[in-house]
């Protein structure tokens, strides 16, 4: 491999799963394994549960007494904790034989290690003095860190990138260590994609509330790091997230660009512990995908419209509504599919909700990259009452079908993604892809952030849509890289960043 690659190209080849780097791959030490989320002790805690919709406490059972009085015509806490608990909350326990459980996430997790951390930077707000709190998930609670209004710090730390009448601000972090303990130095592909999960969330549920949250991936990282006082070898901020009213959201063109670093990220696909993090390919290329006080901001694109050739699909004219906050409560990752086929019309619904076919204009809808082209979606048909198994394009908002190549790909997709059952089994599934030199070029280093992290909100908004359509659903981010390319028939330069199964179960 070339030393002149940048950082990020580097890192995606040495973090590729082949039958020889799995052989490589070490068991992960269970006495290592690190907790899903932070405790923080302090007395200053804001309890949030009393605000949660239902007749009973989900975290105790107990019968929830009638809300205190919040004001429901600002950002209060009852909004606070319905956007909170819909994005990144507990939504249900795992019992354990013996005793004990695992709490499950609003927001889908590889391996259930739930990497990501919330912090809410806020002015005065009615019910909540100013200052920057942390989201203690487990008592779904925020705590608060530090007094003072800092969002004017989090705004200038956005590199000139408008957002008027922000009521405050989210900060998304990953904790890298999580992710590392399992997958070694491949853990970091998955905590953007789980990142971008959190904001698919977080998106799409807001404007239930009368809200928007817009995501702002591009910002001076030892700002907003600083803001918060995080070593950025162990933990860092990966998106903001500004919170305004729906009816005032600006319609952001352009991402701020990193410089590239040209190197080779040297090592194996193994990281021994969290010390061993501040040396490894992880930190190396997060660090190179920082953007300083100066980054430029470049345009992101229009998309192109569906090609002659493409199969166009089309939605219900009556479409149900989808509910983004039921579905987020019910939404489970998939253990198994029935093997059975599914519907067109099913399938173009999620299609339609995914890519925001039915809404263009929505902030929540806001993908700079895959407007700018590069970043693909495509189809692996196995199992669509109405359409012959293969290879498609995703063309426009998920409006219509090119046809790539035909035939049946089952045994392949299966093969590729690590023999999995859920492949064998699914109907259907999604394939997120891109151009990664071209992006880099485009936006530096930073690109392979704005990459995973929008294929992780666009896979976290096809699970939304899946669920409302009755269909199972779960995303795969283990698979072995040369052959999803040749399933997926793609370019030298383009990688696979990401696939979302879908069946009946």
């Amino acid at each position: 491999m070339s030393a002149k690659r940048s950082t990020a190209e580097s890192y995606h080849e040495l973090t590729n799963y082949t039958h020889e780097t799995l052989r490589r791959v070490s068991a992960p030490d269970p006495g290592q394994q690190p907790a899903p989320f932070k405790e923080v002790v302090s007395s200053q805690r804001v309890p949030l549960r009393a605000y949660l919709p239902f007749g009973k406490d989900p975290f105790t059972g107990e019968r929830l007494d009638p809300a205190p009085p919040s004001d429901e015509g600002d950002l209060g806490l009852a909004v606070l904790s319905r956007l909170l608990f819909h994005t990144y909350g507990i939504t249900g326990v795992v019992q354990f034989e013996g005793g004990g459980g695992h709490m499950l996430r609003a927001a889908p997790s590889a391996g259930a290690l739930y990497p990501s951390e919330l912090y809410l930077v806020a002015p005065p707000l009615p019910e909540l003095e100013a200052g920057i709190y942390h989201y203690q998930v487990a008592q779904h609670e925020l705590v608060r860190l530090w007094e003072g209004d800092h969002t004017d710090a989090v705004q200038r730390a956005l590199g000139g990138q408008a957002f008027p009448d922000t009521r405050a601000f989210l900060l998304l972090s990953g904790v890298f260590w999580r992710s590392a303990w399992r997958y070694g130095e491949r853990g970091y592909r998955r905590v953007l994609l789980d990142a971008g999960h959190v904001l698919g969330n977080l998106a799409a549920y807001a404007p239930a509330e009368g809200w928007t949250a817009v995501p702002a991936a591009g910002f001076n990282d030892a700002a907003l790091n600083g803001l918060l006082f995080l070593d950025d070898a162990q933990e860092a901020v990966l998106l903001c997230m500004p919170i305004l009213r729906e009816e005032s959201v600006p319609r952001p063109s352009r991402l701020l660009r990193s410089s590239v670093t040209l190197g080779k990220a040297d090592g194996s696909p193994n990281v021994s512990g969290p010390e061993a993090l501040a040396a490894s390919a992880t930190v190396a290329l997060h660090r190179a995908s920082c953007c300083e006080a100066d980054a430029a901001l470049v345009e992101a694109g229009v998309g192109a419209a569906p090609s002659d050739r493409a199969l166009p699909l089309t939605p219900p004219t009556r479409r149900p509504p989808v509910h983004a906050g039921r579905a987020i409560l019910r939404r489970r990752s998939a253990r198994s599919y029935s093997g059975e086929a599914i519907g067109l019309q099913p399938l173009a619904l999620c299609l339609d909700s995914t890519f925001c076919r039915s809404a263009p204009d929505a902030a929540e809808c806001w993908f700079p990259v895959r407007r700018s082209g590069l970043l693909d979606s495509r189809l692996v048909a196995l199992r669509v009452e109405g359409l012959a198994p293969g290879i498609y394009g995703i063309e426009g908002a998920g409006e219509a079908l090119l046809p790539l190549s035909l035939g049946d790909f089952g045994e392949r997709f299966f093969e590729a993604t690590l023999a999995q059952e859920i492949a064998r089994d699914c109907a259907a599934a999604v394939a997120f892809t891109a151009p990664l030199h071209a992006a880099v070029e485009r936006w530096g280093e930073r690109a392979y952030r704005y990459l995973h992290l929008e294929a992780g909100h666009l896979g976290e908004r096809l699970q939304i849509a899946a669920t409302s359509a009755r269909l199972s659903c779960c995303g795969i981010a283990g698979f072995l890289d040369e052959e999803a390319a040749s399933l997926l028939a793609l370019e030298p330069d383009e990688i696979t960043l990401y696939f979302v199964t879908l069946g009946k179960e």
